[in-house]
């Protein structure tokens, strides 16, 4: 029976899938920085559409009154 080798001890990056060694979730401060730039423009754009949705309720409460 052969045995099969063994892949070394590794991490894939959360941002750009690659396998590396040692600390972290991120194979570099490159992709490190890209995935931080990718979260704020989502939450930016989840905090758009939640004040829209209180603009439109505030409008809508107005309006019934």
């Amino acid at each position: 029976m052969v045995e099969a080798e063994r892949a070394q001890q590794h991490r894939h990056c959360l941002k750009c899938g690659r396998a590396f060694t040692g600390d972290g979730k991120y194979c570099g401060d490159s992709c490190k920085e890209e995935k931080k730039k990718e979260l704020n423009k989502e939450k930016r754009k989840l905090l758009a559409i939640w004040a829209t949705g209180v603009a439109l309720m505030i409008i809508v409460i107005a309006l019934v009154l």
